[in-house]
């Protein structure tokens, strides 16, 4: 483990530098949606944020600057998240992606996505939150 991390692997929230990117938030939950977003925000990133898939796919369609984050959920009506990252990633080759969920971790696997997939917990902390979306966008993948 490296040392500079408090045991349990998370950094505080003060060790994750702030950024300044755009992030495309869906999540279908309002009060979870409007957490995240605040969350993002006091990080410094531009939040553009939808109720469910199909609003985030539209969002990312008319959007004329670059997206560099997708955080979604994984389960939600209509458009799920996996189909939500399939086609944005159609649209924006660049695009990264964070799936989060309150399901067991298993849930990515029977949503058909892969073990290294970027994935949070719910619940997780704004210091949590903070660490893996910057972990993501300074990620090479």
């Amino acid at each position: 483990m490296d040392e500079t991390q408090p045991a349990g692997g998370t950094l505080p929230e003060a060790a994750a530098p702030p950024g300044s990117e755009i992030v495309l938030l869906v999540e279908d939950e309002d009060p979870v949606r409007k957490l995240v977003r605040t969350i993002l925000e006091k990080r410094g990133h531009v939040v553009l944020d939808a109720r469910n898939g199909r609003e985030g796919l539209a969002l990312c369609v008319a959007h004329q600057k670059s997206i560099a984050l997708l955080v979604t959920d994984i389960i939600m009506p209509e458009l799920g998240g996996r189909e939500l990252a399939e086609a944005a990633r159609a649209l924006r080759p660049e695009l990264k992606v964070i799936f989060m969920s309150g399901h067991t971790p298993d849930v990515v696997l029977k949503e058909g996505l892969s073990k290294r997939t970027a994935f949070l917990q719910k619940p997780f902390t704004p210091a949590r939150l903070a660490q893996r979306v910057r972990e993501i966008l300074d990620s090479d993948a």
